[in-house]
């Protein structure tokens, strides 16, 4: 791996604002985190699927502040995990403001891609936005297969979209006509900037590894997993609302508009019309 570049995406998550990416990602649009996780609780079916082991072990990589693995982990009763990252930034910021101290955490800082995994180790392995960070895919894939245990779980939340979040042209085609449906208190970006056009990334502002090869995750991780539940998501929600989720309200008029994109979002993926973005999915051995 590149040093050099690794340092830059150590220094770039250790600087980040998690409250403020998380406030202005799609994601924060009202409502939809809620519709994402009934559509599919992973949770619940990981804690149920868990419920009859004991002693078990958690791992998570590339993990950040934990904010989401840590509550899983609890409540699947994991009484130790091992969490990795190259941030040290993000390693604080877990332990200032996410451990309270009722699991052992053991986090270190590393380079996920030439990290080697104890076999036959975890009842629970999570990742979560971070896979499409990983250049060395087979790899890293390889080492999850080997360190569960015969039951253990492989739970994947992430980016499976275009490399460098650069929307693929099917996207880009239909989020183009929508994008000009919309009113301009909707197309206002973070920044500030009214966008007359679906915004798509500089990849030259992005960190070196971001979505470095997110189109082949899920292809390498079937390879070797058997997928248990999962679901596809957000092919035109992710392009239409990413940087842009602040502009929506509560409203019974952006509430309606939401549910009707939401509703056609799920539609164009099924068709194939549109490819998804994202996926949350539990994995077996």
């Amino acid at each position: 791996m590149d040093k050099d570049k690794l340092q830059q995406e150590a220094d770039h998550f250790s600087q980040q604002d998690n409250q403020a990416q998380r406030m202005s990602a799609w994601t924060a649009v009202p409502g939809i985190a809620d519709r994402i996780r009934t559509t599919l609780d992973v949770d619940a079916i990981v804690v149920e699927s868990l419920a009859s082991f004991d002693n078990k072990r958690g791992l998570t990589l590339a993990c950040g502040d934990m904010t989401g693995p840590y509550g899983l982990f609890k409540q699947s009763g994991v009484q130790h995990v091992d969490a990795y990252d190259l941030s040290e930034g993000q390693r604080k910021k877990f332990f200032d403001s996410k451990y309270d101290g009722d699991i052992t955490v053991d986090y270190r800082i590393a380079d996920v891609n030439t990290l080697e995994l104890p076999a036959n180790h975890y009842d629970l392995v999570v990742v979560q936005q971070a896979f499409h960070h990983f250049e060395a895919l087979e790899f890293v894939a390889q080492q999850i297969w080997q360190s569960l245990k015969p039951h253990g779980l492989f739970v994947l939340k992430d980016y499976i979209g275009a490399n460098f979040l650069q929307r693929t042209p099917d996207q880009r085609a239909v989020c183009s006509m929508l994008w000009r449906t919309l009113p301009e208190r909707l197309r206002r970006h973070v920044s500030g900037k009214v966008m007359n056009g679906i915004y798509i990334p500089d990849k030259n502002t992005l960190p070196p590894y971001e979505g470095i090869r997110a189109e082949e995750v899920l292809p390498v991780i079937q390879r070797r997993f058997r997928m248990l539940h999962g679901h596809c998501y957000a092919g035109i929600l992710f392009p239409l609302w990413n940087g842009f989720a602040q502009n929506y309200t509560q409203s019974t008029e952006d509430m309606a508009l939401i549910g009707r994109l939401w509703q056609l979002d799920r539609q164009m993926i099924d068709s194939g019309a549109v490819e998804p973005n994202f996926i949350r999915a539990i994995f077996a051995r």
